[in-house]
């Protein structure tokens, strides 16, 4: 009688014995639960946290040692020493900080209940340790504070006047790390207190439990487990991939109850199956085989409809994938990344841009390089050289104004602009050697990079009707040989690109023979030209 009852009837009667058990074993958790919870946020919240933040504070600490120890190295130029000066007011701010914060967020957070377990272990003093370290501190850094002030503006200190005071301050932190370690161990130990009292509890209702479910266990053979172990067993050959499983002509599925019901369900569904994963093999085989025109043939139906579209949009993103790589192959200057890139082929997206970006790059500078090759070739003068020069720099690399300063020797060497690119200003064209951003470029050979706030920028007259205001300048010595030959000085509205400014830096080098050989070439009619005065004669007259 109960074997030709509903399913829905036959575990309506286990079903009022699950809840009664749920019940049972719920009360007895629930019991525990929120004890345990408290004791592991309150060591993860309190103990961990703090833990970590004490290593990152000393880290800060650590930092700030090593940027005082710099700061007293000798030779540092004064843009080093500001920046040096900028990064120990950052790491001392960041330690500070942390100071302030872990005292407004974890010296007073512990709870009642933790304080109550600490003294219950004779370990109340710990939160008097932890106090006393944070006042230590404070001490400290009063001492530091005034001697970092001195060694930041400028006064002579040793770095080991102020050395004892850092480690002072590691000891601190030693101390803290000392200190929560000690809570976080006095919190684990009660939260596995909690989890042994728990585990007791559960373990004896598991046991009482398991034997009522032993007496379900048989009575649900006699009513259910029969029809349904075959059922179980065919499902498990479906899991192992096996599909060639029918359960219509077993007798046990002949009824009409849901377990028949289940059994022919099963037999369509492992036929669909068979279709489907047939569909998505030949698909499979033809993209290893390389076809990425074949289409799926079987009726994907409801889920599985997104198998059918993902086949379709991988095949697609395939497709637009290999473009782009052909596109990458056939050196194109200007690659541009069409399909859909996810996953693992990000990289090659990345790889096309990055492709992309560097060919456009070194396209310009071959061209730069040959176009100012162009305007540089043949015999020229010294003065039209340099305004050629300048004439297609400046344009070329986005700039406002160009000029060109040419060094001239004489008893006190000095340089003289001699070309200029929209400049019309009035203003000084000479600048002796080691004078000015022009003659520190020349005196260093090295690049001058300046950029200037609204108020320190300069009007430069372009014409009688434009004026220009760069805000960044770049003063670049031209160099034959390591002996300086001029300095050409660029104004920029906006900043230049690493790009604009390395081509700058490179083409130097071909400036500079150019004008080496323009200026001997200079030299050698001079001579010439004395030599032919010096050698003539009346008789060379008559021929």
């Amino acid at each position: 009688m109960i074997r030709n009852l509903k399913l829905f009837w036959k575990f309506a009667i286990l079903g009022l014995m699950i809840p009664i058990s749920i019940a049972i074993i719920a009360g007895t958790a629930l019991n525990k639960t929120d004890i345990l919870k408290y004791e592991y946020d309150n060591l993860y919240g309190f103990m961990l946290i703090p833990l970590l933040d004490v290593d990152k504070g000393n880290l800060y600490r650590e930092r700030l040692k090593y940027k005082l120890r710099e700061f007293t190295l000798p030779g540092l130029a004064p843009e080093e020493r500001a920046a040096i000066a900028s990064a120990i007011s950052e790491e001392d701010k960041n330690m500070t900080d942390f100071i302030a914060r872990y005292e407004s967020e974890w010296q007073t957070t512990l709870s009642p209940e933790f304080t109550a377990a600490l003294a219950v272990l004779g370990q109340q003093h710990l939160q008097t340790i932890e106090a006393d370290v944070l006042a230590q501190f404070h001490e400290v850094y009063k001492v530091y504070a005034p001697k970092r002030d001195a060694l930041l503006s400028g006064n002579k200190l040793n770095f080991k006047d102020i050395e004892s005071d850092i480690e002072q301050m590691e000891v601190t932190f030693d101390s803290l790390v000392k200190v929560n370690r000690q809570f976080a161990d006095y919190s684990n130990e009660s939260a596995q207190n909690a989890i042994a009292e728990m585990r007791e509890m559960l373990i004896f209702w598991a046991i009482s439990l398991t034997l009522v479910a032993l007496i379900m266990i048989l009575w649900l053979k006699s009513i259910v487990v029969v029809p349904m172990v075959r059922l179980s067993e065919a499902t498990r050959q479906l899991a192992q991939g096996k599909l060639d499983i029918k359960l219509a002509t077993e007798s046990s599925y002949l009824s009409q109850d849901e377990i028949s019901e289940v059994g022919r369900a099963f037999n369509a569904l492992t036929r669909y199956f068979q279709e489907v994963i047939k569909d998505i093999v030949r698909i499979s085989q033809g993209l290893a085989e390389g076809n990425l025109h074949i289409k799926p043939q079987a009726e994907y139906k409801g889920d599985f409809i997104q198998i059918k579209e993902a086949l379709e949009t991988f095949q697609s993103n395939q497709g637009r994938v290999i473009k782009d790589i052909i596109q990458l192959a056939s050196g194109d200057q200007a690659i541009t990344a069409k399909a859909e890139y996810r996953g693992d082929f990000v990289q090659i997206k990345n790889a096309l841009e990055t492709a992309s970006i560097n060919n456009a790059a070194q396209h310009w500078f071959q061209t730069g390089l040959t176009q100012l090759n162009e305007r540089m070739s043949g015999e020229q003068e010294i003065e039209t050289l340099a305004k050629n020069i300048i004439s297609f720099l400046t344009p070329y690399v986005e700039a406002e104004v160009g000029l060109f300063y040419l060094l001239k020797e004489s008893s006190t060497p000095y340089l003289e602009m001699i070309a200029s690119y929209a400049y019309t200003s009035n203003r000084p064209t000479k600048f002796w050697l080691g004078k000015g951003l022009v003659g520190e470029a020349a005196d260093t050979q090295k690049t001058i990079f300046r950029t200037y706030t609204p108020e320190e920028r300069t009007y430069v007259l372009q014409s009688n009707l434009v004026t220009t205001l760069p805000q960044h300048v770049q003063l670049i010595p031209v160099l034959y040989e390591k002996t300086v030959k001029g300095v050409i000085e660029m104004g920029f509205s906006e900043k230049p690109t690493n790009h604009q400014q390395d081509f700058l830096e490179q083409v130097m080098r071909s400036i500079g023979i150019v004008l080496n050989s323009a200026q001997s070439r200079t030299r050698m009619q001079v001579l010439l030209a004395q030599v032919q005065d010096k050698s003539w004669t009346p008789k060379d007259s008559v021929v």
